[in-house]
Protein backbone atom coordinates (compact mmCIF):
# COMPACT_ATOMS: atom_id res chain seq x y z
CA UNK A 1 0.00 0.00 0.00
CA UNK A 2 1.21 3.61 -1.02
CA UNK A 3 1.40 5.73 2.52
CA UNK A 4 4.09 8.24 0.89
CA UNK A 5 2.92 12.02 -0.08
CA UNK A 6 5.03 14.12 -2.32
CA UNK A 7 4.50 17.85 -2.40
CA UNK A 8 6.82 20.00 -4.67
CA UNK A 9 4.93 23.65 -4.51
CA UNK A 10 7.35 25.75 -6.39
CA UNK A 11 8.60 23.77 -9.34
CA UNK A 12 6.35 23.41 -13.11
CA UNK A 13 5.25 19.67 -14.06
CA UNK A 14 4.82 18.28 -16.92
CA UNK A 15 3.54 15.06 -18.52
CA UNK A 16 7.08 14.07 -20.01
CA UNK A 17 5.76 10.64 -21.47
CA UNK A 18 3.10 7.70 -21.45
CA UNK A 19 3.61 4.16 -22.60
CA UNK A 20 0.09 2.61 -22.96
CA UNK A 21 1.32 -1.10 -23.80
CA UNK A 22 3.67 -0.89 -20.57
CA UNK A 23 1.72 0.90 -18.24
CA UNK A 24 4.04 3.75 -17.33
CA UNK A 25 2.91 7.82 -16.98
CA UNK A 26 5.92 10.13 -16.06
CA UNK A 27 5.61 13.26 -15.33
CA UNK A 28 8.73 15.65 -14.83
CA UNK A 29 9.70 19.29 -13.27
CA UNK A 30 13.45 20.27 -14.73
CA UNK A 31 15.13 23.05 -11.77
CA UNK A 32 19.03 24.42 -11.82
CA UNK A 33 20.58 22.99 -8.71
CA UNK A 34 24.27 24.13 -8.08
CA UNK A 35 24.44 25.48 -11.47
CA UNK A 36 23.24 21.87 -12.62
CA UNK A 37 20.03 21.01 -14.70
CA UNK A 38 18.12 18.67 -12.40
CA UNK A 39 15.04 16.48 -13.05
CA UNK A 40 12.24 15.40 -10.39
CA UNK A 41 10.47 12.51 -12.06
CA UNK A 42 7.11 11.38 -11.10
CA UNK A 43 6.77 7.46 -12.69
CA UNK A 44 3.89 5.85 -12.61
CA UNK A 45 3.31 2.17 -12.71
CA UNK A 46 0.38 0.10 -13.82
CA UNK A 47 -1.51 3.34 -14.80
CA UNK A 48 -5.28 2.63 -15.98
CA UNK A 49 -6.70 5.59 -15.88
CA UNK A 50 -5.37 9.47 -16.76
CA UNK A 51 -7.22 12.49 -16.16
CA UNK A 52 -4.86 15.39 -15.67
CA UNK A 53 -3.34 18.36 -17.48
CA UNK A 54 -0.01 18.21 -19.10
CA UNK A 55 0.89 20.91 -17.28
CA UNK A 56 0.74 21.69 -13.46
CA UNK A 57 2.62 24.17 -11.45
CA UNK A 58 3.14 23.04 -8.05
CA UNK A 59 2.05 19.45 -7.19
CA UNK A 60 0.96 17.52 -4.41
CA UNK A 61 0.14 14.13 -4.26
CA UNK A 62 -2.17 12.09 -2.31
CA UNK A 63 -4.51 8.99 -2.47
CA UNK A 64 -7.52 9.76 -3.61
CA UNK A 65 -10.26 10.06 -1.13
CA UNK A 66 -14.02 7.79 -1.78
CA UNK A 67 -15.52 10.24 -4.16
CA UNK A 68 -12.64 10.04 -5.96
CA UNK A 69 -12.42 6.34 -5.94
CA UNK A 70 -16.01 6.15 -6.97
CA UNK A 71 -15.27 9.02 -9.43
CA UNK A 72 -12.86 6.76 -11.68
CA UNK A 73 -14.67 4.07 -11.09
CA UNK A 74 -17.67 5.33 -12.85
CA UNK A 75 -15.76 6.34 -16.15
CA UNK A 76 -13.40 3.25 -15.52
CA UNK A 77 -15.28 0.29 -14.00
CA UNK A 78 -14.25 -1.96 -11.16
CA UNK A 79 -10.93 -0.90 -9.77
CA UNK A 80 -9.02 -4.26 -7.76
CA UNK A 81 -7.72 -3.99 -4.52
CA UNK A 82 -4.16 -3.52 -5.43
CA UNK A 83 -4.68 -0.76 -8.11
CA UNK A 84 -5.01 2.96 -6.41
CA UNK A 85 -6.50 6.21 -7.40
CA UNK A 86 -3.52 8.87 -6.55
CA UNK A 87 -5.19 12.92 -6.38
CA UNK A 88 -2.69 15.34 -8.05
CA UNK A 89 -3.24 18.94 -6.97
CA UNK A 90 -1.76 21.80 -8.11
CA UNK A 91 -2.68 25.50 -8.45
CA UNK A 92 -4.19 24.81 -11.61
CA UNK A 93 -6.75 22.49 -10.27
CA UNK A 94 -7.06 18.66 -9.23
CA UNK A 95 -6.35 16.07 -11.18
CA UNK A 96 -6.49 12.01 -10.92
CA UNK A 97 -4.17 8.88 -12.13
CA UNK A 98 -5.52 5.66 -11.49
CA UNK A 99 -2.66 3.12 -10.96
CA UNK A 100 -0.52 0.14 -8.95
CA UNK A 101 2.27 2.96 -7.41
CA UNK A 102 4.10 5.70 -7.72
CA UNK A 103 8.08 6.30 -7.17
CA UNK A 104 10.29 9.85 -7.26
CA UNK A 105 13.10 9.85 -9.06
CA UNK A 106 15.47 12.66 -9.52
CA UNK A 107 18.38 12.75 -12.37
CA UNK A 108 20.61 14.50 -14.98
CA UNK A 109 19.01 13.63 -17.98
CA UNK A 110 18.07 16.60 -21.00
CA UNK A 111 15.01 18.08 -20.14
CA UNK A 112 12.85 16.23 -22.69
CA UNK A 113 14.92 12.96 -22.54
CA UNK A 114 12.39 10.04 -21.41
CA UNK A 115 14.47 7.88 -19.23
CA UNK A 116 12.55 4.44 -20.87
CA UNK A 117 14.67 3.34 -23.90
Amino acid sequence: MINMKFSHEYLNFNILDYRLSHKLLIIRASFLENNELVNIDILFKGVFYIETSTNMDGILIVEGNEADYKRVQKKYGDISNSEKVFKLKSKMGDYLIGALSYEINKNKLPPLKSPFK
